[in-house]
């Protein structure tokens, strides 16, 4: 098993000090869900697919657990992930940005925003 020692860091993923002060180790329920790039693709598992939870994140080849979250905002989080897939491991940021009506989610890794899937 490879891993990379590096720290991921993404651009933009700055935070102010007041922001630093709150961060923790849950993933605020508003971001919590399904999400793809198109709500056709709901259910399926596809290179848009994201799952998260109060402490996992699951893309579509890797994994990871939250190391920390700091919450920007009502709509915005960093977070902090010790991650694995294909093999690796390594640690990485993001930023997740949520619409104001919370059905698109956007993150700093520059890919299509995604759709909030139905439950039930």
């Amino acid at each position: 098993m490879v891993t990379i020692a590096a720290l991921v860091t993404l651009a933009g993923l700055a935070v102010s000090p007041q922001a630093a002060s709150a961060a923790e180790r849950t993933i605020p329920a508003a971001f919590h869900g399904e999400w793809h790039a198109r709500l056709e693709d709901c259910g399926a598992w596809d290179d848009s697919f994201l799952q998260i939870s109060a402490s996992e994140v699951h893309f579509y080849e890797s994994e990871s657990r939250v190391r920390e979250v700091v919450v920007n905002g009502p709509h915005e989080i960093t977070v902090v992930f010790d991650m694995s897939g294909e093999e690796q491991t390594w640690q990485a940021s993001y930023q997740f940005t949520l619409s104001s009506d919370g059905s698109r989610l956007s993150d700093s890794g520059g890919g299509p925003p995604r759709y909030r899937c139905p439950t039930g």
